[in-house]
């Protein structure tokens, strides 16, 4: 049953009848194929966040990431990472790589800026987690010490 046959019932039956048989479709929808599939679909998602025999207190915070290569994709992933409030070091192999990276995380800004769901203040805070470089060795060093997390794009790792 459709959702344009239930509502053509309403027009067809009085209204006590018209909930009754609503509750009935609703019943048969609820053991259909499809609901079985979604259902199992919605539990067994929520299943994957537990592994069996881990405790769920193990996780560790992110404090820093670090991301080599600031092109579309290490551009994107730096501004999830800066929109919650997680320091980036964006890392990349010449500096006009690392300028056109900086320049589209801006430009993003600015579209949000534009469209309301970000203020200048808030703009300058994210821009303020971002810590781009051209030092292979130290910056990234640091974020493996303070028990951060590197993202290496493999693209950036073919050309190196």
């Amino acid at each position: 049953m459709s959702c344009d046959q239930s509502l053509s019932m309403y027009l067809q039956l009085p209204f006590d009848q018209g909930l009754a048989r609503e509750r009935e479709l609703i019943a048969e929808l609820f053991v259909s194929p499809q609901a079985r599939a979604l259902q199992y679909f919605f539990f067994a998602e929520r299943q994957t966040t537990r592994i069996p025999g881990l405790e769920s207190n193990l996780a560790k915070p992110i404090k820093e990431v670090g991301i080599i290569g600031a092109g579309t994709m290490g551009a994107g992933i730096a501004m999830n990472f800066i929109q919650v409030g997680i320091p980036v070091v964006i890392l990349e192999s010449k500096q006009e790589f690392l300028e056109r990276g900086l320049e589209n995380i801006k430009k993003n800004y600015a579209v949000s800026v534009k469209r309301g769901r970000m203020t200048e203040s808030q703009v300058a805070k994210a821009m303020g987690l971002l810590k781009p470089t051209l030092n292979y060795g130290v910056n990234i060093a640091i974020c493996f010490s303070h028990g951060s997390y590197v993202i290496q794009l493999i693209s950036v790792m073919q050309m190196l």
